[in-house]
């Protein structure tokens, strides 16, 4: 039981990651040489937003004591602050929605193969003590070599 499921997790790590490799470009010279994808893994969205004109934030005037050189030099800062109001691109999903949903793949694996618990408390049920649910059969985390 212990070599199949061995063998099933690393099966299934290994079959992720080529999934992902089909998506990237390989480096031939350092001899890489795998197939390509001809669909794209992922689409992103772009969008723009203009925002509302309260969306401006409220300053103070500029300080007419302050030297000719400051004064140009808030003008220029406020003016690429106003730039940031204008329009904003949105990208969806997120970098972070991305990495979350890929990672989680093989967090999921990690999480059912640890399900798989020890068959010893199950076939001899006088090694069981109360409340005690066993060990996993084969236990992995995201140190393990092949994750």
């Amino acid at each position: 039981m212990n070599s199949y499921l061995r063998n099933f997790v690393h099966q299934s790590i290994y079959d992720w990651v080529n999934f992902i490799k089909g998506y990237t470009l390989p480096d031939y010279d350092k001899g890489e040489c795998w197939p390509r994808s001809k669909n794209p893994m992922l689409i992103v969205t772009l969008s723009y937003k203009k925002p509302a004109k309260s969306g401006k934030p409220k300053r103070k005037p500029i300080d007419e004591t302050l030297p000719e050189e400051e004064q140009e030099a808030i003008r220029q800062e406020r003016l690429k602050e106003d730039e940031l109001y204008m329009y904003r691109l949105e990208f969806s999903p997120t970098m972070q929605e991305i990495h979350d949903f890929y990672s989680s793949a093989l967090t999921m694996i990690i999480g059912s193969t640890n399900k798989v618990l020890d068959l010893q408390k199950d076939l001899m049920k006088s090694l069981s003590q109360e409340g005690d649910q066993g060990k996993p059969n084969f236990a992995i985390d995201e140190t393990f070599p092949w994750i």
